[in-house]
């Protein structure tokens, strides 16, 4: 059998580097996958009783979470909107629709 010697694009890279090292490095990154050792796993415990969710993350406490981010990026978007509304002196298109009309002039003016 004939060993291929054709040396990769990072070969002078790795060239002074031992093989043990590079795999230890390998080994090390994997395992925090193959161990749970992300962030993400720490959210899957919890809950009243307290346990692991193997069902993904509904109904567990991170749905509150995430929906206080959505709130937040949605009032984050309602005011750009109104100072985009204000900078540009369009008031006038909300004139007229009461929905957009009491919207903008919530907490705004």
């Amino acid at each position: 059998m004939r060993q291929n010697t054709q040396k990769g694009p990072d070969s002078k890279k790795f060239a002074n580097v031992f093989p043990e090292k590079l795999l230890s490095n390998i080994y090390l990154n994997f395992s925090n996958y193959v161990h749970a050792r992300y962030p993400e796993v720490m959210d899957m415990y919890g809950g009243s009783p307290l346990q692991i969710h193997l069902r993904g993350m509904s109904h567990t406490p991170k749905d509150w979470e995430m929906f206080q981010m959505v709130e937040a990026t949605i009032e984050s978007a309602s005011l750009l909107f109104k100072l985009w509304i204000k900078k540009m002196n369009l008031r006038n298109i909300t004139v007229g629709d009461s929905v957009l009309e009491d919207w903008y002039s919530a907490s705004f003016e």
